[in-house]
């Protein structure tokens, strides 16, 4: 918004530099030079602004995920406590589970009589 607003000046000020007078009266050359060395210094600094603005914002949204990350994790360490504890529980659950399709692979391997 900035941005649009300044280009909407500077196109100004470069139209009455170009036309040397403002409603009917003559701009000294030195004023002219000085608005547009002002010009020049804002259009730097809006420049800086924005990259600034941009990089907090940035910043912001990077701390906002570290957050939800480490809630996540804390909510993971909470529930599950350690790696250890985590890779235990996965063994048992793929030991459950082979146990499991071996008992239905023995009884569709059987005549369903015997069941």
């Amino acid at each position: 918004m900035l941005r649009q607003e300044f280009s909407e000046k500077r196109e100004t000020f470069l139209q009455y530099c170009n036309a040397g007078e403002v409603e009917g009266e003559v701009i000294p050359k030195q004023q002219l030079d000085n608005m547009g060395q002002r010009f020049d210094r804002l259009s730097i600094r809006l420049n800086e602004l924005h990259t600034l603005l941009t990089y907090e914002e940035m910043k912001q949204q990077l701390l906002l995920n570290l957050a939800e990350v480490d809630a996540r994790l804390e909510m993971w360490h909470s529930k599950y406590c350690s790696e250890d504890s985590v890779t235990r529980m996965l063994t048992d659950y793929q030991v459950c589970i082979f146990a499991a399709v071996t008992v239905v692979s023995f009884r569709l391997s059987l005549p369903s009589s015997s069941w």
